[in-house]
């Protein structure tokens, strides 16, 4: 596993943006890239509103969890992980409730 940025060519960002659109997930998830150089670095945003419940937060951890899960699996193919999870949605929830405690993710 390494922390470099995807190949801009790719198209992560987008392709995350424009999966997340589609039936069943119809979610959006605003796409940026360049966070890393100007050019490099694939990035989304989720904007909830200020009201956002628990649940609605468990429903779009959930969602962008098998948007980013089906993504990757369409674009390297399931042979590079084999049967490995890559976006465990119960760990994010885990962060998530860590840091509503806390105020850290860790």
């Amino acid at each position: 596993m390494t922390e470099a940025p995807f190949d801009p060519d790719l198209g992560v960002a987008i392709g995350l943006h424009e999966l997340g659109m589609q039936s069943p997930f119809n979610i959006s998830l605003y796409p940026g890239t360049g966070s890393v150089d100007g050019h490099r670095g694939d990035h989304i945003l989720l904007a909830p509103a200020y009201t956002v419940t628990s649940d609605e937060i468990r429903y779009i951890v959930g969602t962008v969890t098998a948007v980013v899960t089906k993504f990757f699996e369409d674009l390297f193919d399931s042979i590079h992980f084999g049967e490995e999870r890559i976006w465990d949605e119960n760990q994010i929830m885990l962060r998530i409730d860590s840091f509503a405690a806390t105020g850290t993710s860790k």
